[in-house]
């Protein structure tokens, strides 16, 4: 079974071939690899070794450029520069390292990976990490096709850690959240911190069990759980909403942390 959490490990094994961790450096759609090739690196204690326990590679995405790297690791590690994180965030099976220069590091203890993201000259290192998480399956949330990504955010509500993306879908801006819980009760954890909504509705997203709230043609929220991960989710925004425009909303965004059975 997958880790509980906001963002759930699906596709790497420690006990893969050392070569597959060049592998793990998955591209997300737009992106592009840079001129040269994945560059493998041994250990530093162990120069001689044929294994490779590092791979590194640069990558065009939006007009900017980024270092993308994995290496194998028994626990989180520093930046490559040896700059310790300024914040760390547990999101489910993954350690999140964010740095004072603004790049990125992941770190999955089940596959014994980590994974670090720094622009070159300025871009979105958050938003590109989340971009390359989910090319690499995990569930985070991500904006739908088409959608202007206005940003990442991290933070703590009631003890768990929310992910929250923000984003722009003609002319709408939505906010997209999940989180961890243990909650199997007939009440769905609300997230959302939505206090408005004249009107209610329940729904269902995909196998979800949904409820809505909103005021037409203004602000609305959706939310949903999947228990089956322990995942809770909240889809809001602040004006153009009603219950159809919230529920294909809520299908667009929705990627399951499992497979529907």
């Amino acid at each position: 079974a997958a880790p509980d959490g906001s963002a759930v490990y699906k596709s790497f094994s420690a006990s893969a071939a050392p070569e597959a961790l060049s592998a793990t450096l998955v591209l997300p759609e737009g992106a592009e690899l840079a001129p040269g090739d994945i560059q493998p690196t041994s250990r530093i204690d162990e120069p001689s070794a044929d294994v490779p326990e590092f791979a590194a590679c640069t990558i065009v995405l939006g007009g900017h450029d980024y270092d993308y790297s994995a290496v194998y690791a028994d626990a989180p590690m520093p930046a490559p520069d040896g700059n310790l994180p300024e914040v760390t965030w547990q999101v489910g099976g993954l350690t999140l390292l964010l740095y004072a220069d603004g790049a990125v590091g992941w770190y999955d203890a089940a596959a014994g990976i980590q994974w670090y993201c720094v622009a070159w000259d300025g871009g979105q290192p958050l938003v590109t990490a989340f971009a390359l998480m989910d090319a690499q399956s995990y569930t985070v949330p991500t904006a739908p096709e088409g959608a202007a990504v206005q940003g990442y955010d991290l933070f703590d509500l009631d003890g768990e850690t929310v992910t929250q993306v923000r984003f722009t879908l003609n002319g709408i801006t939505w906010q997209y959240r999940m989180a961890p819980t243990d909650d199997v009760s007939e009440t769905i954890p609300d997230i959302s911190e939505f206090t408005g909504g004249s009107l209610t509705a329940e729904s269902t997203v995909r196998w979800c069990t949904a409820l809505l709230r909103w005021d037409e043609g203004g602000a609305g929220c959706i939310i949903w759980r999947d228990i089956a991960p322990g995942l809770v989710y909240s889809l809001t925004t602040d004006s153009g909403a009603s219950e159809d425009a919230l529920s294909h909303m809520a299908a667009l965004v929705f990627q399951p942390a499992q497979d529907e059975s």
